[in-house]
């Protein structure tokens, strides 16, 4: 349900530097104007590689795990239906991708919305310690190497499903790389999910994701 946002998601992939791209539309059920708004821009860009799912709603982790089954590209990123990406977000996303031989390539964050003034992050180069303790973050914005995923899913539908996700890849010697000068823009929202989580609660499940894999992994993972 964000009809007043997805013009712009949408607008800043087709306007992509870098035009090799597969645009995969999952309209999740939405109950606003999302898909009178898809629909018109795609038949202004008919001649563009765009495919267009719209369904009955499943969530954020069912969607995601989809479009990693449907997208058939080397590469892929997720982009959140509020966020949008600078025109040369994937040349230099990419670029850094084919010099590092890394396989999931993050960038830093410039946020909008109702965070205004907030100032952009400067994470640290990676280590998987560092994204444990949440002291760098991984957006599902990043570019993948597909086959890094391998048989890893999407799965914590309450929170964090990007930083599980993550955690896991990094776990099975997945390479990251900061792509330090290049920004996601990533909305911030009252009445998100996230805005409305009680951090006590988000504290719970983050220790259940990091107790899960302390289990598999030992002593690659901190103490929960």
């Amino acid at each position: 349900n964000y009809g007043q946002y997805i013009s712009k998601a949408i607008k800043s992939v087709l306007n992509q530097s870098y035009t090799n791209v597969e645009l995969i539309i999952i309209n999740d059920g939405s109950t606003d104007n999302s898909d009178e708004v898809i629909r018109a821009l795609i038949a202004k860009n008919h001649s563009r590689n765009i495919k267009y799912v719209t369904r009955k709603n499943k969530g954020v982790v069912y969607t995601r795990n989809e479009g990693l089954e449907l997208a058939k590209g080397e590469y892929l990123c997720f982009l959140d239906a509020d966020d949008y990406f600078n025109r040369n977000y994937i040349s230099k996303s990419y670029k850094i991708a084919k010099e590092s031989g890394a396989d999931v390539i993050y960038p830093n964050w410039h946020f909008v919305g109702d965070w205004l003034g907030r100032p952009d992050t400067n994470f640290p180069e990676f280590k998987t310690e560092l994204l444990q303790l949440q002291k760098l973050h991984v957006t599902p914005a990043s570019l993948i190497r597909k086959s890094s995923v391998k048989g890893h899913k999407f799965e914590v539908e309450k929170v964090a499903e990007d930083w599980d996700f993550f955690i896991g890849l990094s776990l099975e010697s997945v390479k990251f790389k900061l792509a330090k000068d290049n920004y996601i823009n990533y909305r911030i929202r009252k009445g998100t999910r996230g805005s409305k989580n009680d951090p006590k609660e988000d504290t719970k499940y983050f220790v259940e994701i990091l107790t899960k894999y302390k289990e598999k992994y030992g002593d690659k993972v901190i103490d929960p």
